[in-house]
């Protein structure tokens, strides 16, 4: 039962983890090595490296991207009155692109929501993928 309610709720376990919530799930005694996962915008303007188990669900990953967006966008503002560069997008670009859920792309392949209880390892995640 413990790993069924780990699976459901990985997301938001995962997320008031990253919140520093103190609370953390169930995890396995026994764990593999740790794969690196690369992070990247569509744009590809920012970038960032995170670590990972292969045990790890795809609803933990979910909630480091999740965590590492919201971080940007809370950058963002401050990035738009410092500059007024060409390259800072429009306010409703920006404004559409903050609303719902974000789509994690990795090898070509979407990882939709109806995979957060699957295992990095059953995706075949590898050392050094991009997400």
């Amino acid at each position: 039962h413990l790993d069924a309610f780990r699976q459901r709720y990985a997301y938001h376990l995962h997320m008031w983890q990253l919140e520093n919530y103190g609370i953390s799930s169930h995890l396995p005694a026994n764990r593999p090595q740790m794969i690196n996962i690369y992070l990247q915008n569509t744009d590809m303007s920012d970038k960032a490296q995170i670590e990972m188990h292969p045990t790890n669900l795809v609803s933990e990953l979910r909630a480091e991207v999740t965590h590492w967006w919201e971080d940007l966008q809370k950058q963002q503002p401050k990035q738009s009155t410092s500059s007024s560069s060409p390259g800072i997008m429009s306010p409703l670009l920006g404004h559409m692109l903050g609303e719902g859920p974000l789509r994690m792309i990795s090898s070509g392949q979407e990882l939709f929501v109806d995979m957060d209880e699957r295992t990095l390892g059953d995706l075949h995640m590898s050392d050094g993928q991009h997400v």
